[in-house]
């Protein structure tokens, strides 16, 4: 990494991005995009996620010029048909065997990392600014040794469904502990290992992407902003979802008020407004310990959002909205979302270092193995916002 001198730093030069997204112009893509994924049965979702991507990346600017997006939707189809055989001639395969369907879903789940890699290959691939392409270089073992505790939970879940399934009920009660116990185990393990994980992912995301022959880094946040992210957070959300389980049993007159039926139907909405908010507020969190720490060789990314209003204000009013209108403020919650972190991120570099940028090529190339990648059904989007 390139240390600039105190100079550099009084004349580093701050390029703010710019969204030029309008809510009419969207609304027209998506309706068409939803109106012909209904009409063929969801084969046209390739080029509606095509479409999409090339709107947004189109209206993102960052020092005059904009981002574009190059997918073939045709590749994409191709995978997701691909992907679509797999679970459904496995699930077939497994009927109802309950070891089948365990090894089934385990090698569906040991499957995730190599698609997430080669998800975030094709989409680098497909991604460019000014002409040059966006990369990411396949590192496949190390993000198997990041995802090994999930890993392990899930193979233990399967092994305690497939065990339940296979055990007589009379013997039951016999085998249950020994049943429980990995799964105990792995749960545990995933609960310790989640902050070290996460940030472990992150610098994993980061330093394998590349613009042109510009690498990017990952300047990771202390770790006690993913402890507070993963351990404090939950516990604080557990705790909420308890005091209002708590209010609700133990006030008469909630219940007397309401009706029990209708006391029943309040609590259960407020515990779930507490966890959904909960739950916004922890991605919005890693959202920003993530982009505040991706650097560059001649620069890094500014990010300034700020959490609580991401959270609730962006991303709560947005859920809300396209629930109150059953999915029609979609668009406008996506123009939103877009416009609020364009307004709030920037990349700062050295002097004249876009020159330098621009001075740069990159190679394109394609294979089969990336465009597959893209139709894993995970969205992994190469976008700087």
């Amino acid at each position: 990494m390139t240390i600039m001198t105190q100079t550099q730093r009084d004349e580093r030069e701050i390029h703010r991005f710019e969204f030029r997204g309008k809510t009419p112009e969207y609304f027209k893509i998506w309706l068409v995009n939803v109106l012909l994924s209904i009409i063929t049965l969801g084969l046209y979702s390739p080029w509606a996620t095509v479409r999409t991507r090339r709107y947004f990346y189109g209206t993102t600017v960052l020092g005059g010029a904009n981002f574009e997006y190059h997918a073939d939707p045709r590749s994409i189809l191709v995978a997701r048909l691909v992907l679509v055989a797999l679970i459904v001639g496995g699930s077939f395969i497994a009927g109802e065997d309950a070891v089948r369907s365990a090894v089934h879903s385990s090698l569906l789940f040991l499957l995730l990392p190599w698609a997430m890699v080669r998800g975030f290959a094709f989409n680098a691939r497909n991604s460019s600014y000014r002409g040059i392409r966006f990369g990411f270089v396949r590192r496949y073992l190390r993000l198997y040794l990041i995802f090994l505790p999930a890993t392990a939970l899930i193979i233990a879940f399967n092994y305690y469904i497939a065990a339940l399934l296979l055990t007589p009920e009379n013997e039951l009660a016999s085998v249950y502990p020994l049943v429980v116990a990995p799964v105990l185990a792995a749960l545990a393990g995933v609960w310790v290992s989640a902050p070290f994980t996460s940030r472990a992912y992150h610098r994993f995301k980061a330093e394998h992407h590349r613009l042109g022959r510009t690498e990017l880094g990952f300047r990771p946040a202390r770790r006690r902003g993913y402890l507070c992210a993963l351990w404090l957070l939950p516990l604080a959300a557990a705790a909420v979802a308890a005091g209002i389980g708590w209010i609700f049993l133990s006030t008469g007159w909630l219940q007397a008020m309401l009706g029990w039926y209708d006391a029943i139907a309040a609590y259960i909405l407020l515990l779930v407004l507490a966890l959904v908010t909960a739950w916004l507020l922890l991605t919005s969190m890693l959202f920003k310990l993530y982009w505040a720490g991706v650097t560059a060789q001649r620069g890094r990314i500014l990010c300034d959002i700020s959490v609580w209003r991401f959270a609730l204000h962006i991303r709560l009013v947005n859920l809300l909205a396209a629930l109150l209108t059953l999915g029609l403020a979609i668009p406008w919650t996506r123009i939103r979302r877009a416009a609020y972190l364009a307004a709030h991120f920037a990349v700062e570099t050295e002097p004249q270092a876009m020159q330098f940028l621009l001075a740069d090529t990159a190679r394109a190339g394609s294979a089969f193995g990336d465009e597959f990648a893209a139709g894993q059904g995970f969205d992994f989007d190469v976008g700087l916002i």
